[in-house]
């Protein structure tokens, strides 16, 4: 009997922003209709329509509703996996417009060289796009004029972030809301390479003109005992993105890169490898 093995496809997931619209969305129909739905439609960033359910909804007053739902990261080893992402709602005057804020468990941006300044909740402009959109489809639907109060919140989101990389880029008390389209693929290399820009971009606005690239923490931890000079913000891990790590130093003009690496990934550096992983 011959053993036949099968590559087996892994299952993509959504976004903390898809997760996020989709609370909104569902909170502004049980406002508008009266009643929890079901589940809510979101559109995409890049145009798709993705249905997710919701999880938990409730009508607090004639005009307000808060609603959660569970983020589904699919096959992906992502920290925020299964977490409750919630929006709470309030309509105001007709034209005032839709204004979001951050609630309990979503992270504070305090460094520059993000997407959004400093003191601002950590909910990236893709994601305010898309909850903006959402929660507009449901007052068009209703023929409603009236602008919303969105706030956008994560039981045990500080927990969570923990886990994260978010404190090293000066995002603190809780998660990031994210999603450039909405969609997370699992073992997403381009997932990882925005991290390492992310955090590139925030050593640059440190005003550092040196990088210490790493390829994870042990290393990290030797490189910051021999350059203790540098601020926080200049150790960036690039774990085996060797040429893109290169790439985005560069392009962020510092004049010095330093790499803090084991022997074997040294090796494969020195070979030219650009991703030091698959290299042989």
């Amino acid at each position: 009997m011959k053993n036949k093995t099968r590559k087996q496809r892994l299952r993509t997931g959504f976004t903390t922003g898809t997760a996020a619209a989709a609370a909104a969305k569902g909170a502004a129909q049980a406002a508008l209709g009266r009643q929890a739905p079901a589940h809510v439609d979101v559109r995409l960033l890049t145009g798709d329509t993705l249905r997710i359910a919701v999880h938990t909804c409730t009508v607090t007053d004639p005009s307000a509703a808060v609603c959660t739902v569970i983020k589904d990261a699919g096959d992906d080893p992502d920290a925020t996996h299964g977490a409750k992402i919630g929006a709470r709602i309030k309509f105001t005057g007709p034209g005032a417009g839709l204004h979001i804020k951050g609630g309990a468990g979503v992270g504070t941006v305090t460094r520059p060289g993000l997407e959004t300044p400093p003191g601002s909740p950590a909910i990236n402009p893709g994601p305010q796009k898309m909850i903006r959109q959402s929660v507009q489809q449901a007052l068009d639907a209703y023929a409603d004029s009236r602008g919303a109060e969105i706030e956008i919140f994560v039981p045990r989101g500080e927990t969570i972030a923990a886990r994260t990389l978010n404190a090293r880029l000066g995002i603190l008390g809780g998660i990031s809301i994210l999603g450039t389209t909405g969609v997370v693929k699992p073992m997403s290399h381009e997932a990882y390479i925005a991290t390492i820009a992310s955090a590139m971009s925030v050593a640059n606005a440190s005003g550092t003109d040196t990088v210490v690239c790493t390829t994870g923490r042990r290393s990290e931890r030797h490189a910051q005992a021999l350059f203790a000079e540098l601020p926080e913000p200049a150790f960036v891990q690039i774990g085996d993105y060797f040429e893109k790590s290169m790439q985005l130093a560069a392009k962020n003009g510092f004049s010095r890169v330093v790499l803090a690496a084991f022997f074997g990934k040294a090796v494969k550096m020195a070979a030219g490898a650009p991703h030091t992983h698959s290299f042989p």
